[in-house]
């Protein structure tokens, strides 16, 4: 599996150089890299990754009473029905990388016109973080994806949706609602202030705060919450937790070198200001949230998924543009050899 992901995301590196020449053969060739995932997603060996083989049981077993309890329907309803027409778990996960990956294109697709690059940012890390382990999390990120960009051309109601079916496939979805209040005007100097302390703040918040998050009693959220406490107290959780690690750091010095440019960016993506204030929502979860991991993780990464949007928007900083997406091709393969290995899944990407 490993050489397949490194030759499909070396592959689609290279085309990157070339997308601004390939003319009518952009499109094309972006669907077939798009079903070239989708086929990769689904028919991957089942234990190859962290969480096929719970979901293989969960697809052969979805009324176990264990598990009604804290999975979405959706998942318990897609798994009944195609359960009747086939016993083989790779059905549902066809099913859900379908949803996943093309939710994610029609998305680049909106947003720019260098959506091959897109494509090539979104392997690096998000795809096999998403597609090929938590897929529930992977469509409700998908529908995040044209969400934001639907709050910032005010069409919140078209947000507002999507960001709900989203929580049909994964319910931690609803901690996305806020970024619906979010506007994207250019950025004044207050809000600027704002974002610059956003990283200190989550710090602050960490070594400082207390969670009132255990006190909500909320259905499914609260036993979800309950589910990640267990899981933090037995030593279960996804990754040890570390505040300091160079994948946010590198995250932390990509948001305030968006930051610092913010205004030549949001001159070539006018999406670019609630984007920022989103990122940088990612970062505070993280460490604000650092007492328990697992919720950190999974919340910062909701947040983070703009990150695909935010570090293709470096291209515009740097010139000439391909030293831009040299820049962000090493940044690429930083998170695919660095980031991925973090989050345990160095045996998926090993080759």
């Amino acid at each position: 599996m490993g050489t397949i992901l490194a030759i499909i995301f070396i592959s689609t590196l290279l085309a990157c150089f070339i997308e601004q020449y390939m003319k009518r053969a952009q499109f094309p060739t972006f669907i077939f890299l798009g079903v070239i995932l989708i086929l990769v997603a689904a028919f991957r060996e089942i234990g190859v990754d962290p969480d096929s083989q719970n979901y293989a049981a969960l697809y052969q077993n979805p009324y176990s009473s264990n598990i009604t309890d804290h999975i979405e329907y959706s998942f318990i309803l897609l798994a009944t029905i195609l359960n009747s027409i086939t016993d083989s778990p790779h059905a549902i996960f066809l099913v859900y990388a379908i949803m996943g990956v093309s939710l994610k294109m029609f998305a680049f697709k909106k947003y720019s016109d260098h959506y091959i690059l897109m494509l090539a940012i979104y392997l690096c890390y998000f795809y096999e973080l998403h597609e090929l382990t938590q897929i529930r999390a992977g469509v409700a990120s998908g529908f995040f994806l044209i969400s934001v960009l639907y709050t910032a051309e005010r069409k919140r109601r078209i947000a507002a949706l999507l960001i709900i079916l989203g929580t049909l496939f994964h319910i931690s979805a609803i901690a996305l609602l806020p970024t619906l209040l979010l506007g994207n005007k250019p950025l004044n100097k207050k809000t600027q202030l704002i974002l610059y302390l956003s990283v200190p703040m989550g710090y602050f918040i960490y070594f400082t705060g207390t969670s009132i998050l255990f006190n909500l009693d909320i259905p499914l959220i609260g036993d979800k919450l309950s589910i990640y406490q267990e899981a933090t107290e037995k030593g279960i959780g996804i990754v040890e937790m570390e505040l300091f690690n160079p994948v946010y750091l590198l995250n932390v010095l990509i948001f305030y070198f968006l930051l610092i440019f913010h205004n030549t960016i949001t001159r070539k993506i006018k999406y670019s200001p609630l984007l920022l204030k989103v990122y940088a929502i990612g970062l505070v979860l993280y460490t604000s949230l650092g007492f328990l991991p697992v919720l950190s993780l999974r919340l910062s990464e909701l947040y983070y998924i703009v990150n695909i949007y935010m570090i293709g928007s470096l291209y515009y900083t740097i010139k000439p543009r391909w030293a831009g997406l040299l820049i962000i091709a090493i940044i690429c393969i930083g998170f695919y050899a660095f980031g991925l290995p973090h989050m345990g899944l160095k045996d998926l990407v090993k080759i």
